[in-house]
């Protein structure tokens, strides 16, 4: 389910939020309204619309399945059965999914969740304010996903209080704007049904209310969802009656079938081989916003980190890259020079400090004579590690810091392996500098992970700055979406400064469809991956 991870909901811009209404059998259209920290209201106006049956199946391959698991509150779970609390427009701006709209209070702590009317869950069951609670508080506790710590109430969390069936205030020790963005993660359950049947049970046969619900799965195999005719938004019901996703870990067997019409959509990390089947007349689809490779170094702060302790050590790698050449010869085009950890152009707080270094082979060598290296330091080895599929990637970029003069070392490790050298809690033994690669979907909100990038509390443990940990608690204790906005800003430029993550290239997420049988994308292509092949739309005759 790799490709169906929860992430890639919000495009978010400024203080200007739309909040779309709806009511099953009924389309709507909604007006804009602009964000207040006191009330926010709606305006919806309904009209009728025939919307016709969905027909036929949409088939994808898959190389993995991820974590296998239909539990939202994982980040590589299956989303689109289910609806978020909130989630994005096309125009960056927050509205509600199973909300109508939202209120927050003149000082900013109270948060009241107004949900739609005659919202229901696939087995029938309305979608009630009670479901919205559990899920918050179920998802609060995940020891699995990033966004979980953030809506704990070691955060910023008092109390939530089901005012009624379709009334929820959830009450915060401090003004906090950017909690839309894990509201947005916040996947509702059916509660009554998860109380009836038990966890496992649930997820063996899950209940949401997304446009897709549950019809099939053969772990290791395939999984099939059937469209959701009872989604709320009508006119957002996939046109394809089911959708499949077959298990295909070899890469030539998943091109061939694509070849021979076999399946319908083909997702590749090989953008030359994407090039060519695009040349050969196969057409290519654009979601989301652009995903991002950088660099992390991990305990830099510590003199026992080696070479990378020292800042010019870090800039020079930097100004080492290629980026453009990367972007032509990599990526076949499919990319653009920058990539800062989740911070891709025109995103939450992204500005013109955040552009990428130039390539500047002379500055890169004086940076590295300035710091004296290698006799300055015991050991001048500079350790990055990846996993097997990265293995390639990462002995092409390890060739520019090599030619000015670095040495550098490349260590593969297996899945297990590779994750238990994250940063997570005290540095081992050998991993204090070692260079963490990280090639990263991106989302339309980084607050939450740069905290965990560049604040001494993070997890990735490469920033250990008092002024970085105090930039970002401005940005996170703001009533005003506009401040928080600006608060980011300032903070991305400053810890840009620091060079403990580096980022090399903004790449396209994009996939291509065979054009038989599918004539366009409609509707939320512009979010994320699940989203844009629920707009696919048939091949009329």
């Amino acid at each position: 389910m790799k490709k169906w991870f929860l992430v890639p909901l919000f495009l978010i811009l400024a203080t200007i939020m739309v909040f779309t209404g709806c009511s099953t059998p009924v389309a709507t259209t909604t007006t804009s309204t602009t964000h207040t920290t006191t009330t926010t209201t709606t305006t919806t106006t309904s009209t009728s619309t025939t919307v016709a049956a969905p027909y036929g199946t949409l088939t994808d391959v898959a190389a993995s399945f991820g974590y296998d698991t239909w539990d939202p509150s994982l980040v590589t779970s299956w989303a689109q059965i289910y609806q978020p609390i909130m989630r994005t427009t096309q125009t960056q701006a927050f509205e509600g999914d199973v909300l109508s709209s939202w209120d927050i209070s003149a000082d900013g702590n109270t948060w009241t969740f107004h949900l739609l009317p005659n919202n229901k869950f696939t087995n029938g069951d309305p979608v009630t304010a009670a479901d919205v609670k559990f899920s918050i508080e179920r998802f609060a506790a995940s020891t699995r996903s990033p966004w979980a710590p953030y809506l704990r109430a070691s955060y910023n969390f008092v109390s939530m209080t089901v005012v009624d069936t379709l009334t929820l205030t959830y009450v915060t020790a401090h003004p906090e704007a950017t909690l839309m963005a894990c509201f947005g993660a916040t996947y509702v359950l059916d509660k009554t049904e998860f109380d009836k049947v038990g966890e496992a049970a649930y997820f063996k046969n899950p209940v949401g209310s997304g446009p897709w619900k549950f019809s099939d799965y053969v772990a290791g195999t395939s999984i099939k969802l059937e469209a959701n005719t009872g989604y709320c938004r009508p006119a957002e019901v996939p046109k394809f009656k089911y959708y499949v996703q077959l298990l295909v870990p070899e890469l030539a067997t998943r091109i061939s079938m694509f070849k021979t019409g076999q399946c319908d959509i083909l997702g590749l990390d090989d953008y030359a081989r994407m090039k060519s089947l695009q040349d050969l007349g196969m057409p290519i689809q654009q979601y989301g916003i652009n995903g991002t490779d950088s660099f992390a170094f991990q305990w830099s702060w510590l003199p026992e980190a080696g070479a990378v302790h020292d800042i010019r050590i870090r800039q020079a790698m930097s100004y080492a890259l290629n980026r453009q050449e990367i972007c032509d010869t990599w990526y076949s085009g499919y990319a653009i020079p920058g990539g800062r950890f989740f911070e891709p152009q025109g995103i939450f707080g992204y500005s013109d400090a955040l552009a990428a270094d130039p390539y500047d082979v002379v500055k890169a060598k004086q940076l590295i004579a300035d710091a004296n290296y290698p006799a300055a330091f015991s050991n001048p080895t500079i350790t990055i590690f990846c996993q097997s599929s990265d293995q390639d990637r990462m002995l092409y970029y390890m060739s520019y810091w090599q030619a000015v003069g670095l040495q550098v070392k490349l260590l593969v490790k297996d899945t297990a392996t590779y994750w238990s050298y994250l940063g997570f809690g005290p540095p081992q033994t050998d991993n204090k500098g070692w260079i963490w690669f990280w090639k990263s979907w991106s989302y339309p909100n980084s607050v939450y992970h740069s905290a965990n990038m560049y604040t001494s509390k993070g997890v990735h443990k490469t920033t250990n700055d008092a002024h970085a940990d105090e930039l970002y608690a401005a940005v996170v204790h703001q009533s005003s979406y506009q401040a928080a906005w600006d608060a980011m800003t300032i903070f991305q430029a400053y810890v840009a400064t620091l060079y403990t993550n580096i980022g090399v290239v903004e790449y396209k997420a994009l996939f291509l469809y065979n054009p038989t049988t599918i004539s366009s994308f409609t509707g939320r292509s512009f979010s994320d991956y699940a989203s844009c092949l629920q707009g696919a739309n048939h091949v009329t005759h």
